[in-house]
């Protein structure tokens, strides 16, 4: 505006001519004398007057209404101008249209500047809890999801930390915070690395779900992937925790797929964008049960029946807490099917070991378990199977 104002005075004083085959610029001291009288005169007043009208109200319009306030504007001095009120000698008429063209083009640079500084920032900012190819999927565009509450079905996954209590008694305040902000560093890198929504951190474990705020077909398969390589990052840093005196880690995850509702769910005063509902406390409960199985990782049948790529184990059938039909848990194993060093063969024993426990027969599942101990002497899962069977019959 003060541009405008200069241009206007400048120019209707005679500091300096602007025309075709012309060009002066006389003594200042000679234009000073004029400068006064310009101010009250209906020229200035109008230009003046667009030109505050426009430099306050484009900042705060949308594109559309901007343009239309625009090209109202370029109205009044084309109509004075040809009614004879406008005196051409102080200011062309073309110089009214080309001021309101430089407010408006210097509006839209502005505007522009702000939207790509804001979107840089949102995807700064969401990059923290969502992989940036996302965010910027979600830029581009916006009507593809939406931050409302809605129904979708989604893949959760529940990652703890076991005897962590034991791991704080034995560390310093400030040790315990690096050992948690180095754990949390390599795990969220690994879930936004397999295209997961970050959640939550809950004390010493983290919430993360796939399937919003953009659909992906291949969830459950993601958070699969994203477990097991969960799993051995905690190993290698167990080795490096080891090397500066730390308690090690073990990590306990639990996945589940279902309906859930997903969307900006809190208060007035401040919410986040997560996922609720049934769904959600069954992976929560199949995390908890790992300690129990003594495995890794536990999934539910949904995440079984959509993940096709993984080879699993079933675990046991029971009633989850809280549920009153019964459920198979089983152990995601590895990826591919189970056709190498004899997987088939360990596989169809570990199938009838199950059967016979689930209906009942705990002495033949006993000595199933019993051989399948010998055959596997690391899986604590059947040491663990044998006595919660020796326990019925104490």
């Amino acid at each position: 505006m003060l541009f405008v104002c200069l241009l206007f005075l400048g120019h209707a004083a005679g500091v300096f001519r602007i025309e075709p085959g012309t060009a002066s610029l006389p003594a200042f001291s000679a234009a000073w004398p004029v400068l006064g009288g310009l101010v009250l005169t209906v020229d200035f007043l109008l230009l003046a007057t667009i030109g505050l009208l426009l430099s306050f109200s484009l900042p705060q319009l949308e594109p559309l209404p901007a343009s239309l306030l625009t090209l109202g504007c370029t109205v009044p001095p084309v109509y004075l101008s040809y009614t004879g009120v406008l005196q051409p000698g102080v200011l062309p008429m073309e110089y009214y249209l080309l001021i309101i063209l430089i407010l408006f083009v210097i509006n839209v640079l502005i505007s522009y500047y702000a939207y790509s500084h804001q979107r840089q920032q949102i995807i700064d900012t969401f990059s923290h809890y969502v992989p940036v190819e996302v965010v910027r999927q979600l830029c581009r565009e916006p009507d593809s999801f939406s931050l409302e509450g809605e129904s979708r079905e989604l893949t959760v996954l529940f990652a703890d930390l076991v005897n962590f209590t034991r791991v704080a008694e034995q560390l310093e305040p400030m040790e315990l915070t690096r050992l948690l902000n180095r754990h949390f560093d390599v795990m969220s890198s690994i879930l936004l690395d397999h295209d997961a929504t970050i959640d939550k951190y809950i004390g010493d474990s983290v919430m993360a779900f796939w399937g919003a705020p953009l659909v992906q077909h291949d969830q459950s398969s993601k958070a699969l992937d994203a477990a097991f390589a969960m799993q051995e990052a905690v190993a290698e840093l167990s080795r490096d925790f080891a090397e500066r005196d730390w308690p090690t880690l073990d990590l306990c995850i639990g996945i589940n797929r279902g309906d859930m509702n997903v969307g900006n769910i809190g208060s007035s005063k401040r919410a986040s964008y997560t996922v609720i509902g049934d769904a959600v406390n069954v992976a929560s409960r199949l995390e908890r049960l790992t300690r129990e199985y003594r495995v890794p990782i536990i999934t539910s049948a949904h995440v079984v029946q959509s993940s096709p790529d993984y080879t699993f184990r079933q675990l046991d059938r029971l009633v989850l807490r809280g549920k009153q039909k019964p459920a198979n848990i089983y152990q995601p194993l590895f990826k591919g099917a189970s056709t190498a060093n004899g997987d088939d063969a360990w596989l169809g024993m570990h199938d009838r070991a199950i059967e016979l426990y689930i209906k009942g027969h705990y002495l033949q599942a006993h000595e199933q378990f019993s051989e399948l101990l010998k055959l596997k002497p690391d899986d604590e899962y059947y040491r663990g199977m044998i006595e919660r069977i020796d326990r019925l019959f104490d």
